[in-house]
């Protein structure tokens, strides 16, 4: 895993401890894709990645204290066409990403998208300290991303380049939306690793590191039982110096110890004689150191506490004591019997662990067979959306040029009956009209209504007109000499006024 997993130099603020994973790879063509069949594009990670700002990281647990990290997103409903997680936890938040071309696992060189992000290690220290752990025995920590519909865009679901496809599906348009620690499970991108992790804390103007922890492991299973003791005491000691548990380690470490105070005073010569190894981050016991360090405790003095170590070292391993720390006291049948209860013990312990083992296996089995099948009814689902929305397409087409052409014969129509109209009024006005004798002032007046296609306003106009004519005439003809009749009065009227007026509502007549 050389090159996966790096320090970074960012120093952690308070209750955070910085992180980045990679949250996938970035592939050359459709024809390659992850597990799950998605292959992430350059051109629209570029588009898409702003997302991922804000995002959360979530991981779920194996307890109710939040301090087994086990399991991936979590348990998926779905409720109004929308995702849910509902059993996993939000254990920090992304604040960037980028691109970079130049990452590298297993010896493969690749492109991918990192995000910078956060843990809340004040509320989930032992998942921090899981983290720290992984890195110290160089084990990788898998993650999987999580993406949905963008909806700034007004889409319900995750937009693909050519549709959907189960095999080498490309996302155009959508948002990231999470990253999933993978503990226990099998992620789809094998690429989508931790690559940074910093404990660092500050405490007040002073920064400190929150170093690993080295476990110590005394078992003669992991003790180192052949080749010789040439230790580099100058990296023991400093290995020890840096450790979380550093008193712990130097009081394992070494036989003799006088540890200052403070304990970020001592110096080398504070402490004597070691005899254990650190093998990937663990301190075990070393056979060759163990006899060396009583060698040289025989020869310069040992205080008792250091005998009480080295006895319980040489027991444990099950080797017979040197005379100074009184081997012959004991008999071989005495320490035959001490090692075959440690032994006893030790495989209680194995038996104990591998239950526990296969029974988180088990579930781990549970839920991915669960998983697996919910992953399944959500690409059924997703290309049963895929093919109504095709449908729907086409069908809003066909209705759309429907309505194109009722809206086009419908303004045929209206043209028609507006040529129509404007035919009737403008050959009433050209060929009734002037049968009326009106004055050249008398039919400017009706202009307008011509101009308005108003053929009933024009005939009420025309009526208005002869109306206020006859009773002129009326009027005149009383001035002047008039024939009455007193059986039956009439009125003559001279012939050059004569005229015949219809109208729907009153006749005027000779």
């Amino acid at each position: 895993m050389k090159g996966l997993i790096e320090i970074s130099d960012k120093t952690a603020e308070a209750g955070k401890t910085p992180v980045k994973f990679i949250l996938h790879q970035i592939y050359n063509s459709p024809s390659q894709y992850n597990a799950n069949g998605i292959s992430w594009n350059r051109q629209y990670t570029e588009q898409n990645m702003y997302s991922v700002k804000g995002m959360p990281l979530t991981c779920q647990f194996a307890d109710e204290d939040h301090d087994i990290p086990l399991g991936g997103h979590g348990e998926m409903t779905s409720q109004d066409g929308d995702i849910y997680f509902e059993d996993s936890l939000v254990v920090g938040s992304f604040e960037d990403s980028y691109i970079d071309d130049n990452l590298e696992v297993n010896g493969e060189k690749f492109s991918g998208l990192v995000g910078s992000a956060y843990i809340y290690n004040q509320r989930f220290p032992q998942l921090v300290q899981y983290l720290q752990e992984q890195y110290n025995n160089k084990i990788p920590v898998d993650s999987s991303v999580e993406i949905c519909g963008d909806k700034s865009k007004g889409n319900s679901k995750i937009i693909y380049d050519g549709g959907w496809k189960e095999k080498g599906r490309v996302p155009k348009e959508y948002q990231y939306s999470g990253q999933a620690l993978c503990i226990g499970v099998e992620p789809a991108d094998n690429k989508a690793l931790m690559i940074e992790l910093n404990t660092k804390i500050k405490e007040g103007d002073k920064q400190t590191m929150a170093n690993s922890k080295i476990d110590i492991d005394n078992s003669k299973e992991s003790a180192i039982m052949d080749g010789s003791w040439n230790p580099d005491r100058g990296s023991l000691f400093k290995a020890c110096q840096e450790a979380s548990n550093a008193l712990a380690c130097f009081n394992e470490m070494y036989l003799e110890q006088n540890i200052p105070t403070k304990l970020d005073d001592i110096v080398e010569s504070d402490v004597k004689y070691p005899h254990h190894e650190i093998v990937n981050g663990k301190m075990v016991v070393s056979e060759a150191g163990l006899h060396a360090a009583a060698s040289r405790g025989a020869a310069n003095g040992l205080s008792d506490k250091a005998k009480a170590h080295l006895k319980k070292h040489y027991n444990e391993l099950g080797l017979e004591l040197p005379e100074f720390l009184g081997g012959d006291n004991k008999s071989k049948g005495e320490q035959n019997s001490m090692e075959n209860n440690a032994i006893m013990e030790l495989n209680q312990k194995i038996e104990d662990k591998t239950n526990e083992i296969n029974s988180m296996t088990n579930q781990n089995k549970e839920l991915t067979a669960k998983n697996t099948e919910l992953s399944e009814a959500v690409t059924n689902a997703n290309k049963t959306c895929e093919e109504l929305n095709a449908k729907i397409s086409a069908l809003t087409e066909e209705l759309n040029a429907c309505k194109t052409e009722l809206d086009a014969k419908k303004k045929a129509e209206a043209d028609a009956k507006a040529e129509k109209d404007k035919a009737e009024v403008n050959s009433y006005f050209k060929d009734e009209i002037p049968k009326n004798g009106f004055s050249d002032e008398e039919i400017n007046s009706l202009k307008p209504f011509v101009e308005k296609v108003d053929l009933n306003g024009l005939k009420s106009a025309e009526a208005e007109i002869c109306a206020k004519k006859f009773k002129e005439m009326i009027s005149e003809s009383k001035n002047k000499e008039s024939e009455i009749n007193s059986k039956n009065a009439f009125i003559t009227i001279p012939d050059a006024k004569k005229k015949i007026i219809s109208d729907k509502k009153v006749s005027f007549f000779d």
